[in-house]
């Protein structure tokens, strides 16, 4: 009876907060929703990325890049983002993306130099909305455009190897820009010759109020994916050849795929390049390769990152042939600013979504949660690599723990709650337990891994981002953290839904 009773009052007090729960509309920001949780609490969902535009009033509402056809114009459209955009029933058409982040207006336009193929919209159970347009470069070479929060991807799939892989495979897209193409440094772009950005992110339009061209990327089906076959680790991920050129009066973006990478790629075989209103969000991996374990731990700079990919493999430690190692680093940048310098915060999960999980070492078979600090939010640096420390935010977690397909939620522990900022940027690092320790990873079998795939902010959709969960209470406050954080997680993700 008594056990009956317990289980009865645990259930009123779940449906007592998950009907309770208000949301504090004028608490939201770019990447906060806040919740109204009674007795003075608050929760807080503080995203990686952004959850929330502000319309033509100047009110943030919910972001929804569903798309919807105008039968009149012949094209996809939505406008419940920081930009706009006009997507052709034609592939062979101009694709529009309007920038309408504070204050920007102007418009990007781009005519795939291809076929004159229908288009077909699709929505994904993840969220991700895109139109396909099949076999619009050619045979089992596709056109996918998605809308997601930042902006416009125009992904290239080639779905098998193409029956020449001695030549290498040119794209191109006709383009409408504004007139001022800066990189990175502020270098003006002189039309008079090419421009090539391979690696690097062009800023596009007027002074504080640019739209941004990132890193292009080109990928294969087993990146990330740790496949062996004859010893030979495959798997591609990494910047492709791009540019801009002019001729006949026309500006020309144009991508080129080596035929190297045409005859070693494991396909389908992707490239992209994102147009975006927002410079980045920084989480992402920064990696080190070699065979000294101890100078590999310590060294101050790492070989290769990533922080536009949209799954990428953010922490492992291996053993590869001839007895490399390879150590990656997850990085996980929040902006918690919005919970102003007085809150008082009793409680704080972690959340990332986990695709793949790789436990082959026995040994030490954990992840930990530290504290970073890279050099800025919004972008990786290979010195990055050693921005982390040994200061846990939270216990560490048995890989074998966590579900793959799910999202792994880990409680902060004190050291975890005290280290956020309430009034700037909470910066979160993923260590594999070898590299925390400094621990030899044993020479078992080559290429063998402990790691996590899992989803970051560039993920087309908006149910996957990594994010925190805060709540705050009235000082000396603090009853059922963890039923709050349960069902207020509940709440949130179905009013993302709607």
């Amino acid at each position: 009876m008594k056990k009956i009773l317990l289980v009865l009052s645990v259930f009123f007090l779940v449906t007592r907060f998950c009907f309770a729960y208000q949301e504090i509309i004028s608490e939201r920001a770019y990447n906060q929703a806040v919740y109204d949780l009674g007795e003075g609490r608050k929760g807080y969902k503080i995203h990686s990325a952004h959850i929330h535009y502000k319309d033509s009033n100047g009110r943030f509402q919910k972001i929804n890049t569903a798309l919807s056809f105008d039968a009149n114009e012949r094209r996809w459209k939505q406008s419940s983002a920081s930009y706009h955009c006009g997507i052709p029933e034609y592939a062979d058409d101009w694709f529009e993306f309007n920038n309408a982040y504070e204050g920007a207006s102007h418009t990007i336009k781009a005519r795939p130099v291809c076929g004159h193929v229908k288009g077909k919209y699709f929505k994904d159970a993840d969220g991700s909305v895109y139109v396909l347009y099949k076999n619009a470069f050619g045979p089992d070479i596709d056109l996918k455009v998605y809308a997601y929060w930042a902006g416009l991807k125009k992904v290239i799939c080639i779905n098998k190897k193409p029956s020449d892989i001695s030549k290498d495979l040119v794209f191109k897209f006709e383009m409408d820009l504004p007139d001022k193409v800066k990189d990175k440094n502020g270098t003006s772009w002189d039309k008079r010759s090419a421009l090539d950005f391979k690696g690097k992110t062009l800023k596009i339009g007027e002074e504080g109020k640019e739209s941004y061209f990132r890193d292009a990327l080109i990928w294969d089906s087993a990146a990330n994916k740790h496949i062996v076959e004859n010893d030979e680790l495959k798997g591609i991920s990494q910047s492709v050849d791009i540019q801009f050129y002019t001729k006949g009066g026309k500006t020309y973006l144009q991508k080129i795929v080596p035929s190297e990478i045409l005859q070693k790629a494991i396909y389908p075989l992707y490239t992209d390049h994102p147009t975006s209103f927002f410079a980045s969000s920084g989480d992402g991996y920064v990696l080190a390769t070699g065979y000294n374990w101890s100078t590999l731990v310590t060294q101050p700079n790492g070989t290769a990152l990533g922080y536009t990919d949209s799954v990428v493999t953010c922490v492992f430690c291996t053993r590869g042939a001839m007895g490399s190692r390879t150590i990656c680093r997850g990085f996980f940048p929040f902006d918690t600013s919005g919970l102003g310098a007085g809150a008082n915060i009793e409680s704080a999960n972690f959340n990332i979504y986990v695709v793949d999980v790789y436990v082959d070492e026995p040994d030490y078979p954990y992840v930990e949660m530290v504290q970073a600090w890279q050099d800025s939010p919004t972008e990786l640096v290979l010195s990055d690599y050693s921005h982390v420390n040994w200061s846990r935010v939270a216990t560490g977690t048995n890989y074998n723990s966590i579900t793959e397909g799910a999202y792994f939620v880990k409680a902060l522990n004190a050291d975890g709650l005290a280290f956020i900022n309430k009034t700037g940027w909470t910066k979160i690092a993923l260590r594999d337990q070898h590299d925390y320790y400094g621990i030899l990873y044993s020479q078992y079998y080559p290429w063998h891994v402990n790691g996590l795939n899992t989803r970051m902010s560039e993920y087309t959709g908006t149910d996957n981002d990594p994010y925190l969960d805060i709540i705050t209470s009235p000082a000396g406050g603090g009853e059922q953290p963890a039923l709050i954080n349960a069902c207020l997680n509940e709440q949130f993700n179905k009013g993302m839904e709607e």
